[in-house]
């Protein structure tokens, strides 16, 4: 199957900043007392208000040309000899695995293979680990939970839902429902609470199998897991979210802002991209650095190919940025980058707001 890496759909109402979200990330506070804070925050909300500024200028037909531009495989040297020997494994036959990147399976490899359609994010702004995948076919979810085990992973972001418009997308990998189990060779993955929330936020806890030879594996390691798995469905595949939705990626960064992470949708690269570059933006503006999504995207696909899959996840991830400046810019000094986002919003929902 092909994942059609190409423009998509435009499924988005006319739409207005819906969430305050506050203090993402760890970025400092407006008003702290601390002198080396406060000259942070400084440079902080002068990178914003550069970086708004230069967005309205480019608008959103210069933004989705500057998407045009950005190479699919930036990488020329980019090996995929893995992804190819591993074909069944793949859920869309072009959407590629890089080799440098990819995530190795080391439990149970003799048996069961080393492959994964999965890959590490290498970004040196990142102080913790991130893994993009594909979302897990039936005959590939036992491969999934060992990369959750051997990674320890602490928190699962799927951007999907098993079926979308009729079609598969991702295989339901968990077991559904409080005390119930999915037992594989040498995982058994157990749910222990599911909770009623936007993001039907479920408590897994992995654990060894005890009829599994672990005398070849490494024992330090045979330990139970805990993982929390966050599910958002309301982000359509090749499209972007609906007005009541739109700053829900900035909640589900914050709530796994602590611990190693795997992020998925189907192919592992259009929403789970935007995410990271979301991600890796917001961490930017911390670091004092200015910011650069054509680069950030660039620099992203170098570890996972394709990521953000068209014109409209580009665009929406200014979007996100946009509306999260309008809440970080709230002084007199900042007055031109405010326009600049009123500007931009304004541009974007009569080009973008309409279906």
């Amino acid at each position: 199957m092909r994942c059609k890496w190409s423009r998509g759909r435009i499924k988005v109402a006319n739409t207005r900043f819906t969430h305050c979200i506050q203090n993402q990330l760890d970025i400092y506070e407006p008003y702290s007392d601390d002198y080396e804070n406060k000259e942070a925050m400084h440079a902080q909300i002068q990178i914003v208000e550069r970086f708004v500024i230069a967005t309205a200028q480019k608008g959103p037909l210069g933004l989705a040309e500057e998407y045009r531009n950005i190479p699919a495989f930036p990488d020329p040297t980019a090996k995929f000899t893995a992804f190819t020997a591993n074909m069944r494994k793949n859920r869309y036959s072009d959407v590629h695995c890089i080799d440098s990147t990819r995530v190795v399976l080391k439990i149970d490899s003799e048996r069961s293979g080393d492959y994964i359609h999965a890959n590490y994010v290498q970004n040196e702004l990142l102080n913790r680990k991130f893994i993009c995948t594909q979302g897990p076919l039936q005959d590939t979810t036992y491969d999934f939970w060992r990369m959750v085990y051997q990674e320890k992973i602490n928190s699962i972001v799927m951007l999907c839902s098993p079926n979308e418009e009729g079609r598969t997308k991702c295989d339901e990998y968990w077991p559904e429902g409080k005390g119930n189990k999915n037992e594989y060779s040498s995982l058994i993955v157990e749910n222990v609470g599911q909770d009623d929330d936007d993001f039907k936020t479920t408590q897994l806890i992995i654990s060894p199998n005890p009829a599994f030879d672990w005398s070849k594996e490494d024992k330090a390691k045979t330990k139970h897991q805990f993982v929390h798995l966050y599910r958002w469905s309301r982000w359509p595949d090749r499209g972007i979210p609906d007005k009541e939705s739109v700053m829900i990626p900035l909640r589900l960064l914050d709530l796994i802002k602590s611990g190693p992470s795997v992020i998925h949708c189907s192919a592992g690269i259009g929403r789970t991209g935007s995410l990271m570059v979301i991600e890796i933006a917001l961490k930017t503006i911390m670091s004092g650095q200015e910011l650069n999504i054509r680069q950030i995207t660039e620099d992203l696909r170098k570890s996972r190919c394709q990521c953000v899959q068209n014109e409209m996840q580009y665009l929406y991830v200014h979007r996100i940025l946009i509306e999260y400046a309008i809440q970080y810019m709230n002084t007199e000094k900042t007055k031109k980058g405010k326009e600049a986002c009123f500007r931009f919003l304004e541009d974007y929902n009569s080009r973008l707001g309409k279906k």
